[in-house]
């Protein structure tokens, strides 16, 4: 699955009649690095910290990101990452 990281919509509201467009690569990258475990992790991290654009994740991968998603990041953030991995899954 592909995935932008770079340009992802967060909704200032819960009417989300707002929103604001957020490079996520650095706050992912740095919560999987602190809180991950592995090797797989940090190779995970730093591939998100150091790629522009879209990047190729792997079923396991997809996995950590929603686990740090929904452990770690505010609500907002965690809606926003959620409906990119589940659409992107779609595709």
């Amino acid at each position: 699955m592909k995935i932008n990281l770079e340009r992802i919509e967060v909704y200032a509201d819960l009417a989300k009649s707002r929103s604001t467009v957020v490079d996520m690569r650095e706050l992912i990258a740095n919560l999987i690095y602190e809180k991950g475990s592995g090797l797989a992790c940090s190779v995970l991290a730093h591939r998100i910290y150091e790629h522009r654009g879209e990047i190729e994740f792997s079923e396991e991968e997809v996995k950590i990101l929603r686990a740090v998603a929904e452990t770690f990041l505010a609500p907002a953030a965690c809606d926003a990452l959620i409906a990119l991995l589940d659409n992107s899954k779609n595709e």
